[in-house]
């Protein structure tokens, strides 16, 4: 069982759609996409990210930080720039803990 060291979450109001990054302790930063609008949330990857590289932690689907960008944009319109806005403030907060990405780009 790993140990989650640290969860944040960014929530689209509307939508319904959540970003969750986890921090755990014996791998690197980790992220999964979900859908709050059921009353339990329904926690699910795209087919490109299921692909890749993908962890199990406490039983939820993790995609390494790294697919962060591909996963993001392919997920969340690109029109809603507030939603843009509290991602960057997500993927700031995550290189701030020293994660090694890069910023996304939105069109």
């Amino acid at each position: 069982m790993r140990r989650v060291q640290e969860v944040r979450r960014v929530v689209y109001p509307g939508s319904g759609k959540l970003v969750s990054v986890a921090f755990t302790k014996d791998l690197p930063s980790h992220v999964e996409m979900g859908d709050i609008r059921a009353s339990v949330p329904q926690f699910f990857v795209t087919h490109e990210v299921m692909s890749t590289r993908m962890v199990q932690i406490h039983g939820r689907s993790f995609a390494k930080i790294i697919d962060i960008e591909q996963w993001v944009l392919s997920y969340i319109a690109a029109d809603y720039r507030k939603q843009a806005q509290d991602l960057g403030e997500l993927l700031q907060w995550v290189k701030e803990l020293g994660a090694d990405i890069e910023e996304p780009t939105y069109v």
